[in-house]
């Protein structure tokens, strides 16, 4: 980690970075955790930042380094980063999460993560995880206070390879209900998801209570 730092302070007035196939341990996590409180380094060109492909640490350790200054954010999680939503992202406006294998609180964990995101307006969430029959029960609840980039930025919203949950369904009426500001919100379904189950979905989401007149008047909401 270390010479990792090393190299990304020699540049200064980096924009884009794409981090795969990296290999860092739990050891990085706290160096991380100390340079990002000592608000070091930081990357005030920094737009974009692709993280994929690589050890759970290594996402960790990046996220955190990142979070002060980047503005799109496309990050492959195959568990939550637990303590990476202590830490803002100030400038996050678009958010891609890929995740990679199910959890029983990743809607809940996804809604704290957006606490910490004032600024975004753009989130996809891609549920790119093979179902191997054994089943995860979510634990949804609405929360008590709604984040604030859902009530007053979000202005799209796309879930991929949606795998029809109570739980997702939930989240997805909850940000209809909540997002002042939203243009559309998308649902791509998974493949394995028939043409019943989708109409059912369909009607859900139709019916569901939308706080954006402009969601409500343009019916920016899509199945596919």
């Amino acid at each position: 980690m270390e010479d990792l730092f090393i190299l990304l302070n020699k540049c200064p007035i980096l924009e884009e970075v794409h981090a795969e196939y990296l290999n860092l341990n739990n050891l990085d996590i706290s160096f991380a955790q100390k340079a990002v409180k000592k608000r070091f380094p930081y990357f005030p060109n920094l737009i974009r930042a692709s993280i994929t492909n690589a050890s759970f640490y290594t996402k960790h350790s990046i996220a955190l380094i990142f979070r002060l200054s980047v503005q799109v954010l496309r990050i492959e999680l195959d568990l939550p980063l637990s303590s990476c939503y202590r830490y803002p992202f100030y400038n996050l406006t678009c958010m891609e999460l890929i995740l990679k294998l199910n959890h029983c609180d990743k809607w809940l964990w996804l809604l704290e993560l957006l606490k910490h995101c004032p600024k975004l307006q753009s989130l996809t969430i891609n549920e790119d995880y093979w179902n191997n029959g054994k089943d995860v029960v979510d634990n949804w609840k609405d929360p008590e206070i709604v984040p604030t980039c859902i009530s007053t930025q979000l202005r799209t919203c796309l879930l991929k390879g949606y795998k029809y949950t109570e739980c997702g369904l939930q989240f997805a009426e909850f940000i209809m209900q909540n997002s002042k500001v939203m243009k559309r919100m998308s649902i791509k379904s998974a493949s394995s998801i028939s043409e019943n189950v989708k109409h059912q979905m369909l009607k859900k989401l139709a019916s569901a209570t939308r706080a954006s007149a402009t969601l409500l008047n343009c019916c920016g909401y899509g199945l596919v």
